[in-house]
């Protein structure tokens, strides 16, 4: 399984400063059209400023499709989707994040495992998901692992 290193998330300003090394002008609320989706997730985010810095695609574009396999992180949603399959136990646990209106209670070790993906981030209440850019995606996948 492939844990992530637990890196501070940046803020808006890191970002649009970041962007700003890429060469990129991000417009008005175009960072937190970006942090919307992806949070403040270093990786995720260096992934999208990279993508549009060589003119591939707009903001507007990477959103609509960054939660689809033709999206700039398929390979990386796809990782985390096999991490999954090989634990369908942790992907049971991982679908109630998913369809949760609130935050859930997890056992100890299965939120630190879906922490440590990654896939949780936790509130004084419980478990919640750590990105927008995981619902869409394992909505449509995870139901033929935990069926």
């Amino acid at each position: 399984m492939d844990y992530q290193c637990n890196l501070p998330e940046f803020t808006q300003e890191q970002i649009e400063e970041l962007a700003a090394r890429y060469g990129l002008d991000l417009q008005q609320g175009q960072a937190q059209k970006l942090m919307k989706i992806v949070g403040g997730q270093p990786t995720l985010i260096n992934i999208a400023l990279y993508h549009l810095s060589q003119q591939e695609l707009s903001l507007e574009q990477l959103l609509e499709q960054a939660s689809t396999e033709v999206g700039i992180y398929q390979d990386y949603l796809r990782e985390k989707l096999d991490d999954l399959q090989k634990n369908p136990d942790l992907a049971a646990q991982f679908s109630t994040i998913l369809t949760a209106r609130q935050s859930v209670n997890l056992p100890p070790i299965v939120a630190y495992k879906l922490e440590s993906m990654g896939l949780v981030k936790f509130t004084p209440d419980g478990a919640i998901l750590s990105r927008e850019l995981y619902r869409p995606y394992f909505s449509k996948y995870l139901n033929d692992i935990v069926s």
